[in-house]
Formats: structure tokens, sequence, C-alpha cells
């Protein structure tokens, strides 16, 4: 077993940075956070640490608000499809495109 404490935890950067949300489609991520300090260290820990018995993850957030970094950074362990409305003064089109990062593979899902 292994317990990391993280600060600061980084949860609203995501896997592009700012992280848009449904309910603030112009603000996004809140807080001053660079890189998912959790993410990145369970990501490790899965990866460095599969041989010697660190097999599941688990992400305990506890604050005051929603690490939705964190959030979007799990949700791509699943393909998923990404969909873009492009507008220009002559058409209107939808871009879509596969999303998946997994960490280090399929099990991901499963496993963190």
């Amino acid at each position: 077993n292994a317990f990391c404490a993280v600060r600061p935890p980084g949860h609203h950067a995501g896997p592009r940075g700012i992280v848009r949300c449904a309910n603030d489609p112009d603000g996004g991520s809140h807080g001053f956070c660079l890189l998912n300090n959790v993410a990145i260290g369970a990501a490790y820990a899965r990866c460095m640490y599969r041989n010697d018995g660190i097999r599941k993850i688990a992400i305990v957030d506890f604050d005051v608000h929603h690490g939705n970094g964190t959030e979007e950074i799990i949700r791509q362990l699943l393909p998923t499809v990404e969909k873009s409305v492009i507008r220009t003064p002559f058409a209107v089109g939808e871009l879509a495109s596969q999303t998946y990062r997994p960490w280090l593979d399929e099990t991901d899902v499963n496993d963190v």
C-alpha cells in the first residue's frame, strides 16, 4: 500500500490546462493550477510501482470545491469522442475527434 498527501494538488489543471465547465462556458477552471500534481503522482505510481504490488489507485480530494481538472483527466482514461463546432462566415460545421489518454494500458479505467 502507499499513501501520498499532495499540496498543492493542482486539481483545477486538466489535460489541456483550463477545463471548460458546462455551467460556466466562458470561465472554466478557477484557481492557480499549472500542473495537476495529484494526477501526475497517480500516473507515476501506476507506471513505476505496478510490479511492486501497487495496482489500484484511489484519488480522494478533500477541498472546499470540486477538482474539475482531476475529474477531466480521469474521464479521458476511457476512449471518448469530443465534438467542436466550427463557425466561419460561410458555413458551420462540426469536428469530431477521438480522445484517449491512457496512463499505462486499457486496464487504467478499472484500476484508477
